[in-house]
């Protein structure tokens, strides 16, 4: 006949199922962040090759050349 866990094995698997939750939402979280730099790094690459191409048009020429004041 198998044992039962005890209430204090319970509350321990508990408290350690816990920690591993907040860790992999921490390590989500940062890999979101990554993930975002990694767009906007891409999307401005995109952007300076649009303009040294001349495929960009005039509108986004003129918003990096003449910033909103």
């Amino acid at each position: 006949m198998p044992t039962q866990p005890s209430c204090l094995q319970k509350v321990q698997t508990a408290a350690q199922n816990a920690s591993q939750t907040a860790q992999s939402r921490r390590e989500n979280r940062f890999n979101d962040a990554l993930a975002l730099k990694a767009e906007g790094q891409i999307s401005q690459l995109k952007m300076i090759k649009r303009i040294m191409f001349g495929r960009a048009g005039f509108e986004l020429l003129r918003a990096r050349v003449l910033p909103v004041s």
